[in-house]
């Protein structure tokens, strides 16, 4: 998996954050982009912890990817504090 940082720390060109899922044949799929609007709200911030936790790295990523395809990321949403969030793909 990887996250967007295409203009440096600060995300994509146009200022957005996104983060990406590379597969083993190197097809990269999108997960998720600032500004998409979901059932709780606008995403406004992937990735990047507002308020660490006490030991972590601050400006830290913190994405995960397990053996089930579920993905794990901070997100801000609306404007609001960092969340860790776990997404489940959906599966036809």
């Amino acid at each position: 998996m990887i996250n967007d940082a295409v203009d440096g720390a600060n995300g994509l060109q146009d200022g957005s954050t996104a983060a990406y899922l590379l597969e083993p044949d190197g097809t990269v799929k999108p997960i998720l982009k600032s500004g998409q609007v979901t059932e709780l709200g606008k995403i406004t911030l992937i990735g990047v912890s507002s308020r660490p936790a006490a030991g972590l790295i601050r400006g830290g990523y913190g994405i995960g990817l397990n053996r089930q395809g579920q993905v794990a990321l901070n997100v801000s949403i609306d404007g609001g504090p960092t969340m860790l969030v776990l997404l489940t793909a959906n599966v036809p």
